[in-house]
């Protein structure tokens, strides 16, 4: 079952609770949670709780939640600023069996070096740390090394990473889907050793054809190729994925988004004959 609850100043009732999924707050709802009601979720079945902008949550309380929650998988903490470094450890510590970590924003009472924490949680499959200027290179090669069984990776906005970050993320074997949009400090060479994926988003980023190319070569099942704004991209790109795809045997179609890059610059999309295979769309929402 799926529990969506509310949190307001009132308690949380008290157990049995067959549900397993917290969302805070619902759309159109205030967002004014201390933290002391989660102390009443039921540790053993608990296996979602999603923090969207909780300005006032801080680390006491959620403290005490998350050691009692080892059975969490799926932990989202979105733009809630007053997080500092007690909660990074604490997941690190207790919640082992988390399999997806989403920690969006800035969190300006935390320091760098407690990102590490993170590294402890082998069981990662899908980790999304986006607009942190405190995820580092050596973050992401301390991660790799501990976190084998990512799949899923999304450096959005973290303007410190640079190619070293980015070559550390390529070794990850079972690498599916990776985002690295707004991340202006990465280059072809970072990217000449990712391949293999199914999903790739970089938008505004500086990567040229030479290395667009090489991805979409060696990356036989890529469904979605996110290049917004990325304006270093040419025709060059697309005619090489009109090439791969036209010889495609595994009935993958690939859908790339190419709005602001200099693809189809003096034609208007859609209306260029592509492969079976190959959708182009100007826009994301048109690639739903």
């Amino acid at each position: 079952a799926v529990y969506r609850r509310v949190f307001y100043q009132s308690p949380i009732p008290p157990p049995p609770w067959n549900d397993r999924t917290l969302v805070y707050p619902k759309r159109g709802t205030t967002n004014c949670i201390s933290g002391k009601c989660l102390s009443r979720l039921p540790a053993q079945t608990m296996r979602t709780i999603i923090l969207d902008r909780c300005y006032c949550l801080g680390d006491t309380h959620l403290l005490t939640a998350l050691k009692k929650l080892e059975n969490l998988k799926h932990l989202a903490i979105r733009k809630c600023h007053r997080i500092a470094e007690g909660a990074f450890q604490v997941v690190g510590q207790h919640c082992k069996s988390l399999t997806t970590l989403e920690l969006n924003g800035y969190f300006p009472f935390a320091q760098t070096t407690d990102m590490s924490h993170v590294i402890h949680l082998v069981d990662l499959q899908v980790l999304k740390i986006t607009h942190n200027p405190k995820v580092s290179d050596h973050f992401l090669i301390d991660l790799v090394q501990n976190c084998q069984q990512l799949t899923n990776v999304d450096i959005s906005g973290c303007y410190y990473v640079t190619d070293v970050g980015l070559t550390a993320i390529a070794t990850l074997v079972r690498l599916e889907k990776l985002v690295v949009s707004y991340t202006r400090l990465l280059t072809d060479d970072g990217l000449k050793n990712v391949r293999g994926l199914k999903e790739f988003e970089c938008r505004r980023c500086l990567f040229s054809d030479r290395a667009m190319t090489t991805l979409i070569r060696s990356s036989p099942e890529l469904q979605l190729l996110d290049l917004s704004g990325c304006r270093n991209i040419t025709d060059s790109t697309l005619e090489v994925a009109k090439d791969v795809c036209s010889g495609r045997t595994n009935n993958v179609t690939l859908k790339m988004i190419c709005g602001g890059t200099g693809i189809l610059a003096k034609k208007e999309i859609g209306r260029e004959k592509m492969p079976t295979l190959l959708n182009l769309y100007s826009n994301r929402l048109y690639a739903k």
